[in-house]
């Protein structure tokens, strides 16, 4: 789905929305060591230009207001893979009880990632694929054996983590817990937390209301 009217048009639709996805595991890239990439971010698959006037700048003084320094602060969206991140930290905690090596990496090109992501929506490039050359697009690409059915195992652990973390974990990581004892308090004096909130996207600050968790969204090329 990796097109202009697949993924970037899918993601706008009502049974995108149905879905209910609160992460996305994309593809990744293989690892010729023993560890195995993530991909938290992508480059931009876009030229654009960047106008930044400021003061010209000299080695031998801190001038103020430069273009430079206006030019650190732009960025793009990326995924937290942060302990402090509910969603990071079950990814992160659970190679670790798989005796796995994760090296974190900016994806070289684009994947459908970026859509997901400018929805509010963390994902991340991952293919369970390590002491495995890079042989993407390439003539006689190959997957070991061995390496192959441990990609069942990973999943078979990585999976079912990712899919029970609670949406108070979740709301406890976007609020805080001052924050969130506040608004249970609102809603406790009458608010219905269903009709007047379940229309509030992740990137906003809340995760839609439903009584089953949020659900893991797999897309592989």
């Amino acid at each position: 789905m990796f097109c202009h009217k697949g993924m970037e048009t899918f993601v706008k639709l009502p049974e995108f929305q149905k879905l209910n996805i609160g992460f996305a595991l994309d593809e990744g890239l293989a690892n010729p060591t023993n560890a195995y990439t993530v991909f938290y971010g992508e480059e931009n698959p876009w030229w654009i230009t960047f106008h930044c006037p400021g003061s010209p700048g000299h080695g031998s003084r801190f001038v103020e207001n430069t273009a430079a320094e206006k030019l650190k602060n732009m960025d793009q969206n990326f995924t937290s893979t942060e302990e402090s991140d509910p969603w990071g930290h079950v990814f992160s905690s659970t190679c670790k009880a798989m005796n796995m090596t994760v090296k974190k990496e900016i994806f070289p090109a684009a994947t459908d990632s970026r859509f997901i992501r400018e929805e509010g929506l963390p994902a991340i490039g991952f293919s369970p694929m390590n002491l495995t050359p890079i042989l993407l697009h390439d003539h006689n690409e190959y997957l070991n054996e061995q390496v192959f059915l441990r990609a069942f195992q990973v999943y078979e652990c990585l999976v079912p983590a990712l899919t029970s973390l609670s949406p108070l974990s979740l709301l406890l990581s976007w609020f805080g817990v001052s924050q969130l004892l506040l608004l249970l308090t609102v809603l406790s004096k009458g608010a219905d937390f269903r009709t007047n909130v379940s229309d509030i996207t992740p990137k906003n600050g809340l995760i839609p209301y439903n009584e089953d968790h949020r659900y893991v969204c797999f897309n592989s090329a």
